[in-house]
């Protein structure tokens, strides 16, 4: 080194230079560095000038080795062996520092940078700042000190910047890094800005951005990160749910369950503080999502194709923009709150889109209550009140659509107005619940609630009052659990219920055990188009073996009385229909209106050995078919050579004697006869009330035909025939298959003679077992 001096001639300096190297070996300065630090290289020059009091340090180099640190430095002081220095050197001295580094490994600026210089932005570039490195970096200090107390000199001001590339930056403890970043940070004693020039946080690329931390010179610092970003949904909302943010979680957002794309600036405000809490954290976003998607985020609605403008506060997000939902094009609205506890929603959305047609299949089951032609203008208003618990709103126009409501023989052409409107309730573990169904239009109006099975979500129960829909006004209560070991329920009471609309099930009736009941009190039962039946009352209890108990009392086509019972006494089945008139009697009860007069009765009991087989007799008396469309057909059937012609006019019947068999679903006939002025017929087989299908054979007379033609033959005709009102000519026949549409078919086959004619039908006397022919 070199040392030059200058004195006065009391000897004391006036003037001092000096240039000083040194090579590889260690650094200790406490006050500056932790440990010792490893050196190659060192050299600095230095003045001194009494005069004006100040030392100043021109340049200083440190070589650790490849980092480089330089300084320059300037201190006003006296000189140090001056008398007067022993009585000043605890006076404050004023002082100007500068230090630059070059080329420095992040992960050992913590070693080289001097932890007193603007300690706050190194500790946090210490903490925070890895793995690349720090091409160059100047910082410029100014304050004052006292000489001896080095270590707590008094900053009062300084500033600096620093250059950076390939590094990683944590800039919150336990979040995602972000990895090759270049940055360049500036910073003074109470600030530091570090603008991020891209890098990326796995597979989020980050565009250039600038964090902010300030109040360095108060108790809490507080850090402002306005990142702008762009990567896959799913790594987005896994950065908002790291520690200490948790976002995702707190919303009820799965990141696995997002898909989509995220474009935008999250921008976060919080203090730097060890323990964070989520409500320290101030979060702002505006940002793009495109194709956006989640399956779990609405329970029992997926949400695919978001394009969505996302806007983020400290209290919540929200969403607005194009999204299908359950693959139904919609516009949707929607918050959410980080906050549990304030009373509003957790989320709450408002849908608006037109479902067409059998889209609303895809929406909690309700595409098996209603069917619709055309296009519905749907308005939905969801809220997630809290875990697990959601309400859900809507309002559906269905002036456009034409729409068969069957559960309620409902429906309506396109271009008829109607309204429908409902509030559904979600609770996770429990059915959906429908707490309002209000259902408004020409010719109807409904309302009341439903309730659908949670996991197929099949009809449970629905309560309809008023149940005003055509010809109906009544209340309507149906029930039907899941559970099969509880009963299916259905009470109807009311002015009028006209079950004439109501669609048979087309597909073949599943096996069904469960007990059934029904009640009925309605002033009038519309059955048909024209039958009815007037002050209706009754119940009905069915179980697995069949029905155990009817109790149907009414007026038929409010002339005739129809009373229908069965029931159990001593442990057996009793059954009887009764009514003055079978015709009116078939018309009330919606099953015929081609009949006309007739006293019918039919009465049967169980026996000991088989309580719930029930064996009687039918009786019906002087009874006219006029319009019956079976009947036709084996009229029009049984003459291959057109010969019916010449039966013309009604079916005069005398009487009709039979035999029944009642088990379960299965009605066996037999030994049923009917004689009258047209036609003769026997008939035997099975009619299956659960499928409503029949299984019938017998034989036809037209006696008609027969007196028209034979018995016109002098002498010979009337031997042939018996007489008036025998025949010759029977056509054996079938019915078979569904009994609104049977299939017949008939086989002319054989010529009788008239006492075997006269056998079969047994005019005016009731079948017996000892007469055979």
């Amino acid at each position: 080194g070199r040392l030059t001096v200058k004195t006065d001639r009391d000897l004391d300096i006036v003037l001092a230079n000096a240039h000083i190297e040194g090579g590889a070996g260690a650094l200790t300065y406490p006050d500056l560095w932790d440990k010792p630090r490893t050196l190659q290289r060192f050299a600095f020059d230095a003045s001194y000038d009494r005069k004006k009091e100040v030392l100043v340090v021109p340049v200083a180099e440190i070589d650790f080795g490849g980092p480089m640190l330089r300084l320059t430095a300037q201190v006003m002081t006296p000189t140090p062996i001056d008398a007067l220095w022993a009585s000043r050197k605890k006076a404050k001295h004023d002082f100007k520092v500068t230090v630059k580094i070059d080329n420095l490994p992040m992960d050992q600026y913590g070693a080289v940078w001097p932890k007193t210089i603007i300690p706050d932005a190194r500790n946090w570039i210490v903490l925070n700042m890895s793995k690349g490195l720090f091409t160059h970096g100047e910082v410029t200090v100014a304050g004052h000190v006292k000489l001896d107390d080095l270590e707590n000199a008094v900053l009062e001001s300084g500033g600096g910047y620093i250059d950076a590339k390939g590094g990683r930056i944590t800039y919150l403890d336990g979040m995602p890094a972000v990895d090759g970043a270049s940055a360049h940070a500036t910073f003074d004693l109470d600030h530091m800005e570090v603008q991020i020039l891209g890098g990326n946080t796995g597979p989020i690329t980050l565009q250039p951005f600038t964090i902010v931390m300030d109040h360095f010179q108060e108790d809490v610092q507080y850090i402002t990160i306005p990142a702008k970003i762009q990567g896959p949904t799913t790594n987005v909302l896994t950065l908002l749910d790291a520690p200490p943010l948790g976002y995702a979680k707190e919303i009820g957002l799965d990141p696995a369950d997002s898909t989509g794309t995220v474009e935008g600036t999250l921008t976060l405000h919080m203090p730097l503080l060890d323990a964070l809490l989520l409500k320290d954290v101030e979060v702002k976003a505006d940002a793009r999502l495109k194709d956006f998607g989640a399956k779990k985020l609405v329970p029992g609605i997926e949400i695919s194709q978001g394009n969505l403008d996302l806007a983020v506060t400290k209290d919540g997000f929200g969403l607005k923009g194009g999204v299908a939902l359950n693959k139904v094009p919609s516009q949707l609205a929607w918050v959410s709150s980080f906050h549990s506890d304030d009373g509003k929603p957790l989320h709450a959305g408002t849908v608006k889109a037109v479902v067409k047609n059998d889209q609303w299949d895809a929406f909690y089951g309700l595409g098996t209550l209603v069917k619709v032609q055309g296009e519905t203008p749907v308005t939905i208003d969801y809220q997630n009140l809290k875990k697990g618990v959601s309400r859900v709103t809507g309002q559906v126009a269905l002036k456009t659509a034409a729409v068969q409501v069957s559960d309620i023989a409902w429906k309506k052409e396109a271009g008829t107005a109607a309204q429908l409107s409902f509030e559904l309730n979600i609770e996770t573990g429990k059915n959906l619940v429908f707490k309002t169904i209000d259902l408004q239009g020409e010719g109807i109006r409904v309302k009341g609630t439903a309730e659908l099975d949670e996991k197929t979500s099949q009809l449970v129960a629905l309560n309809f009052n008023p149940f005003i829909v055509g010809r109906s006004n009544a209340s309507v209560y149906y029930s039907q659990p899941v559970e099969l070991a509880l009963p299916l329920t259905i009470r109807v009471e009311g002015e009028s219920f006209d079950t004439s609309g109501f669609e048979d099930d087309k597909e073949k009736p599943k096996p069904d055990e469960r007990a059934k009941n029904y009640e009925l009190r309605v002033t009038k039962l519309y059955t048909s188009e024209k039958g009815y039946m007037a002050s209706l009352k009754g119940h009905a209890r069915r179980d697995k073996e069949g029905w155990r108990e009817i109790d149907l009392w009414g007026v038929a086509q409010g002339s005739v009385p129809v009373d229908i019972k069965l029931e159990q006494k001593e442990g057996r089945g009793i059954f009887s229909f009764k009514s003055d008139n079978f015709g009116l009697a078939l018309q009330g009860l919606g099953l015929s209106d081609g009949v006309q007069g007739g006293n019918i009765e039919i009465n049967g009991e169980g026996s000991a050995e088989q309580p719930r087989t029930i064996e009687g007799k039918i009786k019906i008396d002087s009874f006219v078919v006029y319009d019956l469309p079976v009947l036709a057909r084996l009229l029009s059937a049984v003459s291959p050579f057109g010969f019916v012609d010449l039966i013309t006019g009604d079916a005069n019947f005398n009487h009709l004697r039979g035999k029944f068999r009642w088990q379960g679903n299965q009605v066996d006939l037999r030994d049923v006869r009917a004689a009258g002025s047209v036609v003769g017929i026997n008939l035997d087989g099975r009619i299956d009330t659960e499928t409503n299908e029949a299984n019938l054979n017998g034989t036809l007379v037209p006696f008609s035909f027969v007196n028209s033609i034979i018995g016109s033959i002098p002498l010979i005709g009337d031997m042939i025939t018996g007489g008036s009102g025998q025949g010759v000519i029977a056509a054996a026949f079938t019915v078979k298959g569904p009994l609104a549409n049977p299939s017949v078919s008939v086989n002319p086959v054989s010529l009788l003679t008239p006492g075997f004619l006269r056998n079969i039908f047994f005019a005016g006397e009731e079948p017996s077992e000892d007469k055979k022919p």
